[in-house]
């Protein structure tokens, strides 16, 4: 063989082993990833394959995104791989734009075919666009009195990131004519990117019919074909019952103790042009509210479903009895057949439960002492007790009547406060006690009269207790003899005495007990009236304080009287009154 074809077929040899060993690399598809524009807050996926163009395995160790995070390998990213010879493997790819500027990154995957990791170009455009979002798919106006007018507003949010365009609104339907955008409507209407724009529906129906009708919305948002529409239903009506109410959502009952429950009122007032229906009351939960009664205006017991005729009310008690330091919440629902109120009409309750606070007030100042109720105070018990009558020894004094009964107040409001005091004893007789008054906004809340003082003498007759009724009945007169100071009251001063035996003085003129008789002898019941307006003694025994005071007997006779006790009153709620149980000077508690 010439040596020319021997070099010849050499290097053809050469070719043919460099063939059978090519240059190990792996082939991606496609070779550069483009998501092109993608809407922000939309996404596109991508798949990608990996194919081993090698003569054996090869092993993928890792496989990631270095760049944008807007990039995301949603499957087939999990490693180590071992990728046989022509095996494809598969990614899937995700864009989600956030900005609209160019987001590029690049795949990167480690291999041991090569000590270089095999890279793929990633890019992406976002694109601004707007979204729309309206609540409301349906507007109800009710039954709607005739040639009356009324309003109902709607919100149309952007929750995109490109103005949201409203180009134009347009009513649809028999009752089209009925409707008008008043409010909010001028178009085009250019919504910023997070924001919300109300727009205001009116509906003025010229008789009694119904009128459905159709709202299209015309806008250039990409999440929901234009236009957008809102089916809009409204009656007119010739009658209207109609109704208002005193308390409104949300209705707060305030701070209330836990063994303390409050009642508190809701009226419901018909006073539309026909009779009002109420069908029912309820609670969403009942956990710390309730129906505690429903009555008529003249305290009857009512069960739903009740007429209400025009021009009546009736009124519904909710008791709130919290059981623990926490706030509770709940729904009252009221469904009916008015007109100018959604039905069924919530209304939200909500309430704090506490730990009582009690506050006591026994010492006798002599003063009208100042009590403010306390912020989130809604709800008071008030407990009074008058004083005791004077004197000891062969007569018995009167004792103060106890008075309890529960207040709803106003947080800030000023309450007065007179705490009744003993009559004083002389010479074994003595003066009328002190009434206890607690007093608001120049109105008595709660009064407790007071005992009357006892005669000197043991042939007398015992004083006379605190009653719990407005006005104590006195012991008939015994003789012709001298008579002592009356108790004096809310209603006004005592009746002086003989010897300078003075009254009590009223709550208009400071409540000064009543001085005794100038006399000096020591065997007559020459005791002054305790402060709260009780009566100053001479030869009978003074009468007591309260909310009517006293009225002392006249003394003589066989047998000589003891003095008056006082009246009381209670213009609380959940009342509980008991006569002659208090001893000493009064006093009051009030729990909170």
């Amino acid at each position: 063989m010439k040596i020319g074809n021997w070099l010849v077929l050499m290097l053809f040899g050469i070719l043919l082993v460099g063939c059978s060993s090519e240059t190990k690399s792996l082939k991606v598809s496609p070779s550069k990833i483009d998501f092109q524009n993608v809407n922000i807050g939309d996404y596109i996926e991508i798949e990608v394959e990996i194919t081993n163009k090698f003569g054996k395995d090869v092993f993928i160790s890792d496989i990631s995104i270095i760049g944008n995070s807007d990039f995301q390998i949603m499957t087939g990213s999990a490693t180590p791989i071992n990728l046989i010879k022509n095996a494809i493997h598969k990614l899937t790819l995700r864009f989600t734009p956030t900005t609209n500027v160019p987001a590029v990154a690049m795949l990167n995957i480690i291999h041991d075919a090569s000590t270089k990791p095999k890279t793929v170009d990633i890019q992406g455009m976002g694109v601004k666009v707007a979204r729309i979002e309206i609540p409301v798919t349906n507007f109800d106006f009710g039954p709607i009195l005739h040639q009356t007018t009324t309003y109902k507003d709607f919100d149309i949010t952007n929750l995109g990131t490109s103005d949201l365009i409203i180009s134009s609104f347009y009513f649809t339907g028999s009752g089209a004519a009925l409707y008008t955008i008043t409010a909010g409507g001028n178009t085009p209407v250019n919504i910023f990117p997070g924001t919300t724009h109300t727009f205001t529906v009116q509906f003025a129906p010229l008789t009694a019919a119904l009128y459905p009708a159709t709202l299209e919305i015309s806008h250039n948002a990409i999440n929901e074909a234009s236009p957008s529409t809102i089916t809009i239903e409204g009656e007119g009506v010739f009658t209207s019952p109609e109704f208002t109410l005193n308390n409104t959502s949300p209705w707060d009952f305030g701070l209330i103790a836990t063994t303390f429950p409050s009642t508190q009122q809701l009226t419901i007032e018909s006073n539309g042009t026909d009779d009002l229906t109420i069908s029912s009351v309820t609670l969403l939960t009942g956990t710390a509210f309730s129906v505690s009664k429903i009555e008529d205006g003249n305290g009857n017991a009512l069960t739903l479903p009740e007429l209400v005729p025009i021009g009546n009310t009736i009124y519904v008690f909710i008791e709130f009895a919290p059981t623990t330091n926490t706030t509770f919440n709940d729904t009252l629902t009221i469904t009916h057949d008015a007109t100018n109120h959604a039905t069924p009409l919530d209304i939200s309750l909500t309430g704090e439960g506490r730990d009582e606070i009690v506050k006591t007030f026994d010492s006798v100042t002599k003063t009208k002492e100042n009590w403010t109720i306390p912020a989130g105070v809604t709800m008071l018990r008030i407990e009074t007790w008058g004083a005791e009558g004077g004197g000891t020894g062969w007569g018995t004094p009167g004792k103060g009547a106890r008075m309890r009964g529960d207040f709803a107040v106003q947080p800030g409001d000023v309450l007065q406060i007179a705490v009744g005091e003993q009559g004083e004893t002389g010479g074994k007789g003595g003066g009328g006690g002190g009434g206890t008054f607690v007093v608001s906004n120049s109105q008595p809340m709660i009064i407790a009269g007071a005992g009357g003082g006892c005669h000197y003498y043991d042939n007398g007759l015992d004083a006379k207790d605190g009653v719990i009724t407005q006005t104590c009945t006195p012991h008939p007169s015994t003789g012709t003899g001298d008579t002592s100071g009356s108790g004096g009251g809310w209603n006004g001063d005592g009746a002086n005495g003989d010897y300078s035996a003075q009254g009590g003085k009223g709550w208009a003129n400071g409540l000064a007990g009543g001085l005794k008789h100038t006399h000096s002898a020591s065997h007559w019941s020459n005791g002054d009236g305790g402060y709260g307006g009780g009566g100053g003694g001479c030869w009978a025994a003074g009468s007591a304080g309260g909310y009517n005071g006293g009225v002392s007997a006249t003394s003589g006779g066989n047998q000589t009287p003891g003095g008056t006790g006082g009246g009381s009153i209670n213009n609380g709620s959940n009342q509980s009154n008991t006569a002659g149980v208090q001893v000493g000077n009064g006093k009051v508690i009030i729990t909170y």
